[in-house]
């Protein structure tokens, strides 16, 4: 079934329509405009852009817009109707055919082709900076809350893992934040949590491209950080047990802004390092 946002996007005249009819008036396949488009780009990817499944980013549409040779007045236009569509939401019920391991494999996609990835988290670990065995216990969680099937945990694990080889992209700019609960919310056996620890205290000594903070207990912060996210330059993702939400325009506005605050009550460093490291004697004495 078609959501509605969906359905926006696919009327005559909506974003994906239009993409389409550009594409064709271009006399190009997906695969080819995939090609012209360059690297990060492939047909499967263009297909959703075009069946309403995905919305492009605002640098999408540019780069479509030059890969199309189109007028700089339609691609404004397409600019417009892309901040007409503010909410698209992905059931992952409904997308329960596809797998896990293909959701995972489309934030990767979207990821690859970010400049800017900003994530932060309330009481679990960024999925960019988990290990294998924390991520392999969230992954049971996620198959088991979904419905997804079981014999795809590895498969899902390792797309994850995969997806991390990104941070490696100096290119791009990182920006992971954490409540302090996070540190001590055992979702898995202890060594495995203290294993997890010790890969934060890596990301504590990051390189200049990725910026981690750890909103400490008992900080006077001036607004509550409700809910997990994760911004992919212009799009938030806001996940919750039965899908998500990827929001655009002035929605996605106020996550970033949400984003910065967190950012300046955050501790970094070390002493985002001392909270690590007490949190993992806590863990050790248990």
């Amino acid at each position: 079934m078609t959501n509605p946002t969906e359905a926006r996007l696919l009327q005559p005249g909506g974003l994906a329509s239009e993409l389409r009819r550009l594409r064709d008036e271009a006399d190009l396949t997906g695969a080819a405009l995939a090609e012209r488009l360059g690297e990060g780009w492939t047909q499967p990817r263009i297909s959703k852009l075009e069946n309403g499944r995905q919305l492009p980013s605002s640098d999408d549409i540019r780069a479509i817009g030059t890969a199309l040779n189109l007028d700089q007045a339609v691609v404004e236009r397409l600019l417009d109707l892309r901040e007409q569509v503010s909410v698209i939401t992905r059931s992952w019920r409904r997308g329960r055919n596809a797998g896990q391991a293909a959701i995972q494999r489309s934030y990767d996609e979207r990821v690859r082709a970010a400049h800017r990835i900003r994530n932060h988290e309330n009481n679990v670990i960024p999925g960019l900076l988990q290990t294998a065995d924390y991520a392999r216990h969230q992954a049971i969680q996620g198959l088991t809350t979904a419905g997804f099937d079981p014999a795809e945990l590895d498969v899902t694990v390792a797309a994850r893992i995969e997806r991390q080889q990104v941070l490696d992209d100096a290119s791009k700019q990182f920006e992971f934040s954490i409540d302090e609960a996070a540190l001590r919310m055992a979702y898995c056996p202890a060594d495995v949590m203290l294993g997890q620890l010790g890969r934060l205290l890596e990301a504590t000594r990051g390189p200049s491209h990725i910026w981690f903070g750890i909103v400490p207990f008992g900080v006077n912060i001036p607004f509550v950080p409700q809910i997990r996210f994760m911004q992919i330059d212009d799009e938030v993702s806001v996940e919750h047990f039965a899908g998500d939400v990827t929001l655009t325009g002035d929605e996605a506005r106020t996550f970033s802004d949400a984003m910065d605050r967190i950012k300046d009550e955050a501790v970094t460093g070390e002493a985002a390092r001392k909270l690590i490291v007490d949190a993992m004697r806590w863990l050790s004495s248990l």
